[in-house]
């Protein structure tokens, strides 16, 4: 029963994530083939941060990097938004969207690797499951129990 229902929300997830995706990839779409359609491309954006605050889910970094806060636009270099690499401090890129003048600022570094890009970001139940295991059953081989200890000491005396 409880593998049916995990599923079918796995499945629902799946469905989600495709719609999104698909929004997403619209959206670059119209504004690579027509740059005119901006308004139609907020529309595909606002609708995809729409569905994922809707149904509590997370978009990937790259994908928030991608859109401008304050308007809703899809950021293109060269066509919605200005980059520029600036070496103030450290190096960075700025990002300026050309519809509201937001700037976006990230560190620009080629070794670095996002949290959710890391192999300890991804979470597997079962390893956890195995490591707690294999922990408990540490700590009851290694500490004798309290009858062993009585039994132990009552013979001593």
């Amino acid at each position: 029963m409880k593998k049916k229902v995990q599923k079918t929300f796995l499945n629902q997830n799946r469905d989600i994530h495709l719609r999104m995706n698909h929004l997403f990839q619209m959206a670059h779409q119209v504004l690579l083939s027509k740059p005119e359609n901006k308004n139609l491309a907020r529309f595909y954006i606002s609708m995809m941060k729409r569905i994922a605050t809707r149904l509590v889910m997370k978009l990937h970094p790259s994908i928030k990097r991608a859109i401008c806060k304050k308007c809703d636009m899809l950021l293109i270099p060269g066509i919605t938004a200005t980059v520029r690499i600036k070496a103030h401090r450290q190096k960075h890129k700025v990002v300026q969207c050309v519809e509201c003048g937001k700037v976006k600022r990230f560190v620009y570094n080629p070794n670095h690797i996002l949290w959710v890009d890391k192999p300890e970001a991804v979470y597997h139940p079962q390893e956890m499951e195995d490591k707690r295991v294999a922990k408990s059953m540490q700590e009851t081989q290694g500490k004798p129990s309290k009858e062993t200890d009585k039994a132990s000491s009552s013979k001593v005396t």
